[in-house]
């Protein structure tokens, strides 16, 4: 191995590539929960919380923390 390769840390080419990975799924799963609004809510409510408008998650955990 590399003196210049931690065993804590990964290559940023790797790094970018993970994240439009990452990326690429996030669009496939807002694309299908978008056409289909009950796949949403009955994949949970971090799911259907993921996709209502910021201002509503907001709103609904405004005193979580009280």
């Amino acid at each position: 191995m590399s003196d210049s390769v931690s065993l804590n840390s990964i290559a940023p080419a790797l790094a970018e590539a993970r994240l439009q990975q990452s990326l690429a799924l996030v669009d496939f799963f807002v694309s299908l929960w978008s056409s289909n609004p009950a796949l949403a809510k009955q994949a949970g409510r971090k799911v259907e919380e993921f996709m209502m408008p910021r201002d509503e998650v907001q709103r609904r955990h405004a005193h979580d923390l009280d």
